[in-house]
C-alpha cells in the first residue's frame, strides 16, 4: 500500500478548523477501486502544528497532498521542501488558492510535482490512478513544470461524499492532538459565485456557475457539527441567502441548537444582492444567538472604485440607514467593512467615504478596514490589471487582518496610480487609528451622536483631530505608528504590535490607538475642544469598560445615569475580549447604563 499524508494547517490559535478541502477530495478519490486497494491515508495534519513536528511524523511517504492558503503557505512550503529532500520519490501534489496557477510558479517551486487548480476532487483521483503507472500524460487539469492542461471541474458534484458523514472527520477528531480544544468547521451547501469582483479569486470564470449539494446531506452535516460541539461554523457559500433553501438551513440549525443545547456560532457571508430574504435570515440568526452581528461588506463607497473592481453594492447608504434602524430596533447590530487601497482610490475620496459612513442618519454599529491583500489567482493579481491601475504590492511578515505571528507572509497593496504610499498611510491612520477608536470604540460616540446633525459627526471628529495635532503625546503616537507601518511594508519589522506577554500575538492599530488614547486621558483634550459639553464627554469616558468592575452615577444633559458593570478581567484577557473577540460587538461598553428617574 502507498502511504498518503495530507496537510491543511489551520494556523488560527486557539481554534483549529477541520480540513474541508482535504476531506472532500480524499473522500471522493477513495471511492475509486484502484485507489482504495493501493493507497492508505496515514495522517492528516490540520491543527496548529509546527513544521518541525510534522516533518518528524511523516515516515516513508509515497504521496504528500497539501491544501495551501495565505495563512498556511509558509509553514506548508517548509514541510514540502524538507520532505522532498528526505524522500525524493514522494509525489507532492498541492492545490488551494495560494499557488499561482501557471508553469512559472511550478518552476519556481521545484519541490512540488503537480499543482491542481480550482476544484480538485476528480483531478486528484485521476492523478493517483495515473501514479500507479507513473504516467501523467493523459491527465487533464494539472500543472507541472512543463505542462498546463485544461481543467477538469465539470464532474458530478453529487458523487462527492461528505467527510462529516462518512467517518473521515470522526477519525480526525478521535486522533486530534491534546492541545486542540476548540474546533471550527466549514459548511458548504454550494460552490461558485456569479459575480466577478476583481479582488476575489472566486470571481474566476471556472467558479461562476453555482453548483449545489443535496439538501438533506447539508442538514445532516449541520446535525453532525452540532452534536460534535463545533464552536463556529464558517459558511463557505459565497452568497448565503441567495437561495430560498438557505433559510431552511437556518431554521434546521435553530431546531438543532435547541435540541442539543448548542452554543456555537454560524457565520455566513451574505449574498451581494438585494432581498428581504437575506434580512429575514440575518434576523433569525441573531435572534436565536447563532451570531451577534449582521455584516454587509461594502468594500468601497467610491463609484469609480466599484467600477474598477467590477462590484455593485446591493444597497445605497440611504437604504442601509433604514436597514440598520430596522435591525437595531430588533436588537441586531450591523457592521460593514471596506477594502483599501483599491484601483481608482484617492485620499480625498476615501476620506469623503469615511465621512459619508459616519454621517449616515444611523451609522453602522461596527466598522472595519482591511488593507487590500493579494489573492494569488484573482484578477487583481493579473499583470495587465496591475499595470492598468498602477498597483504596487509588497510582501510583509504577518497577516494584516488577524495579526498572528506564526510566520505568516502576506502581500498587500501599498499604492496605486491614483494614491501614493504616503497618502495610503494617511488614510489608514485616519480610519484605523482615529475613526475606529474614537467612534466605533466609544471614546467620542455619544458626543458625536448628540451633536449630530447640528454639527455632523465627521466635523466633531475633525475638530478633535485638529486639536490633537498640537498635542505632543499624539504627535509622538502618530510618528510611532507611521514608522512601524513603513518598516513593516518594507519588510524590516513584523506587521502588528506586541502589547502582551504572548509574543506571537500581534495586535491591530485600533487596539493600540484605543489604549494610547485612554492611557493619555484623551478626554481632557476633547474637553478643551468642547468645553460646553463636559458632561457628555464624562458620560463617554464612564461608558467604556476598562476591565474592572464599575458602579457609579454620572450626569448628562441634566439627567442622571447609573453605570454598572461587574466584570473583572486580568489585563491580557481584557485586551483579547475587547479587541479580538469583541471586534464585531460592544464588549468595550459597560454592561448597564440606566437612566435614573427622580
Amino acid at each position: 500500500m502507498k502511504n498518503v499524508y495530507a496537510i491543511q494547517l489551520s494556523n488560527w490559535p486557539p481554534s483549529c478548523v477541520l480540513p474541508q478541502a482535504i476531506g472532500t477530495i480524499w473522500s471522493y478519490a477513495y471511492q475509486h477501486e484502484d485507489i482504495c486497494q493501493n493507497y492508505q491515508m496515514k495522517r492528516v495534519f490540520w491543527e496548529n502544528q509546527t513544521p518541525e513536528t510534522i516533518i518528524n511524523e511523516i515516515i516513508d511517504p509515497d504521496v504528500l497532498m497539501c491544501s495551501c492558503y495565505t495563512w498556511n503557505w509558509a509553514e506548508t512550503n517548509q514541510v514540502i521542501i524538507e520532505v522532498k529532500q528526505k524522500y525524493p520519490n514522494c509525489l507532492v501534489i498541492i492545490g488551494g488558492p495560494e499557488p499561482k496557477y501557471n508553469m512559472q510558479w511550478m518552476q519556481e517551486n521545484p519541490a512540488v510535482d503537480i499543482l491542481i487548480p480550482y476544484y480538485g476532487e476528480q483531478v486528484f483521483t485521476d492523478v493517483l490512478v495515473a501514479n500507479l503507472n507513473n504516467n501523467f500524460n493523459d491527465v487533464n487539469g494539472i500543472i507541472t513544470k512543463d505542462k498546463q492542461s485544461t481543467g477538469n471541474i465539470n464532474f458530478d458534484f453529487s458523487n462527492i461524499p461528505s467527510p462529516y458523514l462518512n467517518g473521515f472527520f470522526d477519525w480526525l477528531l478521535k486522533n486530534k492532538i491534546q492541545s486542540t480544544k476548540q474546533i471550527r468547521c466549514v459548511f458548504e451547501s454550494n460552490r461558485g459565485c456569479p459575480f466577478s469582483c476583481t479582488f476575489c479569486d472566486i470571481g474566476a470564470m471556472a467558479y461562476q456557475k453555482i453548483k449545489r449539494f443535496d439538501i438533506q446531506r447539508c442538514k445532516d452535516e449541520l446535525e453532525w457539527m452540532v452534536k460534535n460541539n463545533i464552536v463556529a461554523i464558517d459558511v463557505a457559500d459565497a452568497n448565503f441567502g441567495i437561495f430560498d433553501v438557505d433559510e431552511e438551513f437556518v431554521d434546521h440549525l435553530i431546531t438543532l441548537k435547541k435540541k442539543y443545547k448548542w452554543n456555537g456560532r454560524f457565520l455566513p457571508t451574505f449574498a451581494k444582492v438585494k432581498g428581504d430574504n437575506i434580512l429575514k435570515i440575518a434576523n433569525k440568526i441573531i435572534e436565536n444567538e447563532l451570531d451577534s452581528i449582521f455584516g454587509i461588506s461594502l468594500q468601497s463607497v467610491n463609484p469609480n472604485v466599484l467600477k474598477a473592481i467590477k462590484r455593485k453594492n446591493p444597497f445605497t447608504l440611504d437604504e442601509m440607514t433604514n436597514i440598520i434602524l430596522d435591525m437595531n430596533s430588533k436588537g441586531t447590530a450591523v457592521y460593514t467593512e471596506l477594502v483599501f487601497p483599491l484601483p481608482n482610490d484617492t485620499k480625498k475620496e476615501f476620506i469623503n467615504g469615511l465621512e459619508k459612513l459616519i454621517d449616515m442618519p444611523q451609522p453602522f454599529n461596527k466598522f472595519q478596514i482591511n488593507q487590500t491583500n493579494i489573492l494569488t489567482n484573482s484578477e487583481l493579481n493579473d499583470n495587465e490589471y496591475i499595470e492598468k491601475f498602477g498597483l504596487t504590492w509588497k510582501s510583509i511578515k504577518g497577516f494584516t487582518r488577524h495579526y498572528y505571528g506564526n510566520n505568516i507572509v502576506d502581500k498587500v497593496a501599498t499604492s496605486t496610480s491614483t494614491i501614493s504610499e504616503d497618502e495610503v498611510w494617511d488614510c489608514i491612520f485616519m480610519s484605523k487609528c482615529f475613526y475606529i477608536p474614537l467612534y466605533y470604540y466609544g471614546i467620542a460616540r455619544t458626543l458625536c451622536d448628540d451633536l449630530h446633525p447640528t454639527l455632523k459627526r465627521s466635523k466633531v471628529l475633525e475638530k478633535i483631530y485638529n486639536h490633537l495635532c498640537n498635542v505632543p503625546w499624539f504627535l509622538e503616537f502618530y510618528k510611532k505608528m507611521r514608522q512601524h507601518y513603513f518598516n513593516s511594508i518594507n519588510n524590516r519589522e513584523h506587521f502588528g504590535h506586541i502589547i502582551t506577554t504572548d509574543k506571537s500575538q500581534y495586535w491591530p492599530e485600533y487596539a493600540v490607538a484605543h489604549r494610547t488614547y485612554i492611557d493619555n486621558d484623551i478626554f481632557s483634550e476633547i474637553k478643551k475642544v468642547f468645553p460646553q459639553h463636559t458632561d457628555i464627554i464624562n458620560f463617554d469616558q464612564n461608558s467604556i469598560w476598562t476591565g474592572n468592575s464599575i458602579d457609579r452615577i454620572v450626569e448628562k444633559n441634566n439627567k442622571k445615569y447609573h453605570i454598572l458593570d461587574d466584570r473583572n478581567y486580568d489585563y491580557e484577557d481584557y485586551l483579547m475580549n475587547v479587541y479580538i473577540i469583541g471586534r464585531f460587538n460592544d464588549t468595550y461598553k459597560v454592561k448597564q447604563v440606566k437612566e435614573i428617574n427622580d
